[in-house]
Formats: structure tokens, sequence, C-alpha cells
């Protein structure tokens, strides 16, 4: 069973690279399942066309999977964004590409004997994120204590931004979890889908979870590889950040893990540890791609190098003295 596992966290981050991320992706075991699971998944992209995402998904699970780790999967359960349901599970665990196990829940209405939950996090957008925020605690220093979602969405939309359904309810909901705001939710469809129905009751400027996570997200930004493909003829490497972090020097290193698009049970991985400064002058070719760094990591790949840790600076250096 681990195989198969192991073979669906990677095949949910080829998914989620190629088509978008999910919210909700798990494996259910039913109480009276006899050994035959459910694939349950929601993401922003299934609701847009339902059919084709189910097919998109039933042919990558064909191609992944063997004889017999098909015949476990009783059938594929794509559910709406905005179903509660989804909601539920992302309250009891928050994972995003790695397995966790939960045994006796009650999920679905159905008591569920296994889960294994591969994703289950709410996906909110990078920049609409950073430009609610700024949105919302400038509001806030004016001394407003109430502040309605729809305010904020005409607020966000006066800057120009484009807000996609569902895409403000997605924020919201994610800043509530870090605990940066707190709000009160009210019923009305509708409302939820276009600015996530709440009053904003309470909100922290200076909430170091968010900082957190806007940084993580700047030195990847920063890296500019995360989600490039890498196609060396024979194979392809689908390039995944798992992690990224400043150290002295100042230094970020960076969990690279690259995937095999059309193979997911491939996998290798790269500790990459590179300097500010390295990162400053990296310069663009001409598809957008770090003209240093993209070789330097494309020779790593090809020529099947089995070290995992690398210091770019150090390395550079040595391959050009």
């Amino acid at each position: 069973m681990k195989t198969m596992i192991d073979k669906l966290v990677r095949l949910e981050i080829v998914l989620a690279k190629e088509k978008g991320p999910f919210d909700l992706f798990a494996l259910l075991l039913r109480e009276d399942g006899y050994d035959k699971w459910d694939l349950v998944a929601s993401a922003i992209w299934i609701e847009k066309d339902y059919n084709s995402a189910l097919e998109y998904v039933t042919k990558k699970l064909l191609s992944t999977l063997n004889t017999d780790e098909l015949l476990k999967i009783s059938k594929i359960v794509l559910i709406d964004e905005f179903d509660e349901r989804v909601r539920f599970i992302q309250k009891a665990v928050k994972v995003e590409h790695h397995a966790v196990e939960l045994r006796e829940n009650n999920f679905f209405g159905l008591r569920i004997e296994l889960a294994y939950v591969i994703t289950s996090k709410v996906q909110a957008d990078k920049d609409l994120t950073k430009l609610l925020w700024d949105v919302l605690t400038e509001i806030w220093r004016t001394g407003e204590r109430a502040v309605d979602s729809s305010v904020l969405l005409e607020a966000v939309k006066k800057k120009g931004q484009e807000v996609p359904v569902g895409g403000m309810r997605r924020v919201l909901d994610f800043l509530t979890e870090l605990r940066c705001i707190r709000a009160a939710k009210y019923i009305d469809r509708d409302a939820i889908k276009e600015h996530g129905a709440m009053t904003i009751t309470s909100v922290s400027p200076y909430c170091p979870e968010l900082d957190s996570h806007f940084k993580k997200q700047e030195y990847i930004d920063l890296l500019g590889l995360d989600g490039s493909v890498f196609d060396l003829g024979c194979e392809k490497w689908l390039l995944q950040v798992d992690e990224a972090f400043e150290h002295q020097g100042p230094l970020i290193t960076y969990y690279l893990r690259f995937m095999n698009p059309n193979a997911p049970a491939q996998e290798r991985k790269l500790n990459l540890t590179i300097s500010y400064a390295a990162l400053a002058i990296e310069k663009k070719d001409g598809n957008g791609r770090p003209e240093r760094l993209w070789p330097w990591i494309y020779g790593w790949l090809f020529d099947k190098r089995p070290t995992e840790t690398l210091n770019f600076d150090q390395e550079f250096e040595m391959q050009h003295v």
C-alpha cells in the first residue's frame, strides 16, 4: 500500500503543476469498503469543466498505477470546492503533497475506516492575498472595526485587481487559519462565491505567520524555477520547490524535488544552496529562465549526478576557474 500512496503523492504534485492546486486530494476507505478505495479530489479547475477534469484525472491515474493498484480504486469522486465537506476535512488536517494517515473518522456523512489525505489546504492566490491584506490593514488602521467582505471586494477592484469566483473566500479563509483575522460568516451562497460572505471583526496588522508565508514565496519567486520542466530528450523532469529558507551568508537553501510527469513514481531530490548575490545578478534567457542556474541544474539531471546537496556558488566557481 505504501508504494501506491507514494505514487499518488507524486501524481498529485504533477496534476497540481499541470492544471492547478488542489483544495483536497485524498484516498478514503469506507467502513464497508472491503479494500475498495475512493479517490476524492477538489480544485477550482475541476468545477470549470467537470467532465474534462474527470477524463484527465482518470487518464493520469491509469498511467500511474499498475493493474493490482487500479483494482483497489472503487471510484473517482470530484467535488465542488464550495462543498462544506471539503472545509470539514481541511479543518481536521492541513497538509500539501504529503500523505497523512487518519483512522476511523466520519467524512462525507460516511464512516471512514482509513484515509490517506495527500493535500488538504485552502489555496489562496498569492497576488490577491498580498493586495487584499494591504487593503484590509489600511482600512483597519483608519479605525474601522467591522469590515464586510463585500466592502473589501469593492476596494480591491478599485485597485484594478481581477477577482475570480471563490478567490476572496479562499484568501479570507487562509487569513483566518493563520489567525491574522477573525471573522463572522453569514449564509449566502452567491455572496460566498463572490466575496466570502463574512464580516471581519479583528485584524492583527503585524501577523508573523503571514510574513513568513510571504517571505517563503519571495524566495521561490526569486529562484524563478518552480514548476519548470527540464526536457532531457529521453525523459522530462518537473521541478517542485518543497521548502525555502534563509540562513547566514546571506544564503538561501531550497529543497527541490524533480518528478517525471510520464512516470510519477520516478523522483530525484536536490538540496540547493545559493547566495542572494548570485540570485541578484541572475539574468533571464530568451525563455525567461535563469541563464546560469537553468543549464547548471540541467547538467546535474542529465549527468545523473548522485549528489543531493550542492552549493551553486561554489560549484559554478569551480566549473569556471
